[in-house]
């Protein structure tokens, strides 16, 4: 037991340079992973609406509803906007039913995705729009 006296009095400065030093390799790490968990922003929620879909005639005027005509061949748009990087990068339609799409990667003058169309022979044609983002999909 004298030994054990003597060797903690005379070896005081080694064993708390010891325990200091173990104290510092087992928190540092622990530091320096929620410094690091603070610097880094949280994700971004990003955004993509798809805007009204226009129509216009083969000189790329704007036309209403009540100047189409049966067999008139016309230009149905679609823009939209994102908050992602990545951008819209195509475009589709469907007619009456949903069940078929036509996709397209064409832009207008307007910066418009679109399709060349023919009014068939119908009392009443529906057309949905969607644009499309690689990160957030059809919207």
């Amino acid at each position: 037991m004298d030994k054990l006296k003597f060797w903690l009095q005379n070896h005081k400065p080694v064993m708390w340079s010891t325990i200091v030093l173990l104290f510092l390799v087992i928190t540092l790490p622990i530091g320096v992973y929620l410094v690091q968990q603070q610097i880094q922003p949280p994700p971004k929620a990003y955004s993509l609406q798809c805007n009204n879909i226009q129509i216009y005639n083969q000189e790329w005027s704007s036309l209403n509803l009540d100047q189409i005509y049966v067999n008139d061949t016309v230009y149905l748009a679609i823009s939209g906007s994102t908050t992602d990087p990545q951008g819209i990068t195509k475009a589709r339609f469907s007619f009456n039913d949903g069940a078929s799409w036509t996709e397209t990667t064409q832009k207008n003058i307007h910066n418009e995705y679109y399709i060349q169309y023919t009014v068939p022979d119908q009392t009443q044609v529906e057309v949905t729009a969607q644009v499309f983002n690689p990160s957030l999909g059809w919207r």
